[in-house]
């Protein structure tokens, strides 16, 4: 979820972004997309990983690497929205000790466990789904 509940994703380069990070992750960091829907400020997934890969260590770099992205389109590609984007982060981030400048936010991975043991035929999964 994009902090403050922004509309970040309203635009396609920014969805083309996260599509990019998302291939990136299948290609060489084992992460298998069951389905995913992007809608204007937040992110759903059902999505699992392949050994050695560990899903929270993939989704870590995923959103690390989407968030610079996103952050980057918005500082130096035609945005309208710019400005007060960007001060919303800022304030966000001055309420974070660990965020020096601007926090983007979390992009939170939602997972329906009984689906999911029903698409990888397990009898159990170990996943953290945030709020």
């Amino acid at each position: 979820t994009v902090v403050n509940w922004i509309a970040v994703f309203t635009r396609k380069n920014h969805c083309d972004a996260i599509i990019e990070s998302l291939k990136y992750c299948q290609k060489l960091k084992g992460l298998h997309i069951f389905a995913y829907c992007i809608k204007s400020n937040h992110i759903h997934m059902l999505v699992n990983t392949t050994e050695p890969f560990e899903l929270k260590d993939v989704i870590r770099d995923f959103k690390k690497f989407t968030s610079k992205k996103i952050l980057f389109q918005i500082q130096n590609e035609p945005e309208s929205r710019r400005e007060w984007m960007l001060k919303l982060f800022e304030d966000e981030a001055e309420k974070r000790i660990k965020h020096k400048t601007i926090h983007f936010g979390k992009l939170e991975i939602m997972l329906l466990k009984s689906i999911v043991l029903n698409l990888l035929g397990r009898k159990s999964i170990t996943f953290t789904i945030t709020q």
